[in-house]
């Protein structure tokens, strides 16, 4: 019994069926949490055109009215980026505060899917790995880098913030995986298919966030390069979307708006930008890798392993494809110091940088493996999924849990999980649909109680005593008020 205990087995189809059952009950706490989102402050801003234009002329046509001057006021006055501003502009929240969730629960699964999909084309495409081994890989990938979000508040469950970071990055995986099945079609239909996607693609990354623009730009030349240097005709395709791109991303620059938000910022020459970036691409390693991913590195080696083992190709340079990467990497900061003169302060603008390291981090496990098992003399034979083998990285998740301090904030479905079941969540959303129904009954001047059940995820602040503060004038505005402000009272627990 002993023996068959340290011997047992499963099929690689059971634990590919058993992968993407995890990743789904780990998904469900976190959808579930996005039905007592709230809208707040930018959400009212950036829909207000909308609602007013509806409102003024009905139907669609009102609509994007409503969504283009908002896109040509922000570009002139604010920023550039025409693409997140479009869909910060199309919350379903205009049709009542009952569907603000539908929003951010679009954005979850998209962001999902798009990474499933980025990996199963690397997988099924590049490695020509069974389908068994791409449904693992990508649970684990999916799992770590929606697991362990750098921020759940801003890059998720806010849905103005996770538009302009996590589902424009997301919109960049898409480009990504596109561009690469562009290289290994071979019909000339599907290939002037995936040029027209990855150009559609590539203005929308072009009109983002600017992590999203630099490295969405970078990425798709690198594809570009590897194609070129594999000798793959399809590879000039790609010329195509990065004019576009390029375009796109031009737009995005010259946009007079960038002009009045410099004002509040000095920003470092562009060769100290770089110089700064790398300084700080390699002192946030650990805040971005963390004591979990190691379990996440655990369950990758087998399915990598099983992929690139009988797979013909050298990985000669290991070094090589790692300092690109860490130089791809670093290109994340970049846009902070050129624009602000420091680094990133808002969760929000980590969220790209997070999922790009990620991503490169299991790349590049990936290539390392490839490297070893070439450099055996002999054949090198597949990794069985002992139960043993994952009874033990199970045992490893306890451990690190327990002595992590931030428990609700690391860990995205345990804190979903936890704000769902206390209750908190419930008595948060109560609170506001409260000050709704005030608002709504009340006069031109409305005298608000302060916020007292704040849930880290759902919660981005409350409104001020002053009733000229942005996120109280947002709100007065968007209710058609005078005046919205808190009484500064205490609030008993």
């Amino acid at each position: 019994m002993i023996k068959k205990f340290f011997t047992f087995h499963l099929k690689n189809r059971t634990v590919a069926v058993l992968a993407v059952l995890l990743f789904t009950v780990m998904l469900l706490p976190m959808l579930r949490l996005t039905i007592y989102t709230c809208p707040w402050y930018d959400d009212y801003l950036y829909m207000y055109n909308t609602k007013m234009f509806m409102r003024a002329e009905g139907g669609a046509a009102g609509f994007f009215h409503g969504v283009w001057i908002t896109i040509i006021q922000r570009w002139y006055t604010w920023q550039g980026t025409f693409a997140s501003i479009f869909f910060m502009a199309v919350n379903p929240f205009v049709f009542g505060e009952e569907y603000y969730f539908l929003g951010v629960v679009a954005i979850l699964l998209f962001t999902v899917a798009s990474i499933f999909f980025l990996v199963g084309v690397l997988c099924r495409y590049v490695l020509r790995a069974e389908m068994d081994n791409c449904l693992i890989c990508g649970a684990v990938v999916v799992a770590t880098m929606i697991g362990l979000i750098y921020s759940a508040q801003s890059g998720i469950y806010f849905y103005n913030s996770a538009v302009h970071y996590t589902l424009m990055h997301s919109f960049l995986f898409l480009a990504l995986a596109e561009a690469v099945k562009l290289l290994y079609d071979k019909n000339k239909k599907r290939i002037a298919w995936h040029v027209f996607i990855v150009s559609f693609l590539s203005i929308l990354c072009g009109g983002s966030n600017y992590v999203t623009c630099l490295q969405g730009i970078c990425f798709l030349f690198t594809i570009f390069m590897l194609g070129i240097l594999a000798k793959n005709k399809n590879s000039y395709f790609i010329l195509i979307p990065l004019c576009f791109y390029g375009v796109a991303f031009g737009i995005n620059v010259i946009a007079p708006g960038n002009r009045v938000r410099a004002e509040n910022f000095q920003g470092c020459g562009a060769i100290e930008s770089i110089g700064k970036s790398f300084l700080q691409a390699a002192s946030s390693f650990w805040l971005l890798f963390g004591a979990m991913s190691f379990v996440s590195v655990l369950l990758f080696v087998p399915v990598a392993w099983n992929m690139v083992r009988k797979f013909d190709f050298s990985f000669r340079y290991p070094l090589l494809v790692s300092l690109y990467s860490f130089c791809l990497y670093a290109t994340g900061f970049t846009s902070s110091f050129y624009s602000m003169g420091v680094k990133p302060g808002a969760s929000r603008i980590w969220m790209p940088i997070k999922f790009s390291f990620q991503l490169l981090f299991f790349i590049n496990l990936l290539y390392w493996i490839g490297w070893f098992i070439k450099k055996q003399k002999r054949e090198v034979v597949p990794i069985k999924h002992y139960l043993l083998y994952y009874l033990v990285a199970g045992i490893l998740v306890l451990v690190i849990f327990a002595h992590t301090e931030n428990k609700l904030g690391d860990y995205t479905p345990y804190g979903a999980y936890y704000y769902v079941h206390s209750g908190e969540a419930n008595n948060f959303r109560q609170q506001y649909l409260q000050r709704v129904e005030k608002i709504q009954q009340g006069g031109e001047v409305i005298e608000l109680k302060p916020l007292v059940w704040r849930p880290w995820f759902l919660s981005q602040g409350d409104l001020s005593e002053s009733s000229g503060e942005p996120q109280n004038v947002s709100m007065a505005m968007w209710y058609e008020k005078f005046q919205i402000y808190i009484k500064n009272i205490e609030v008993s627990d």
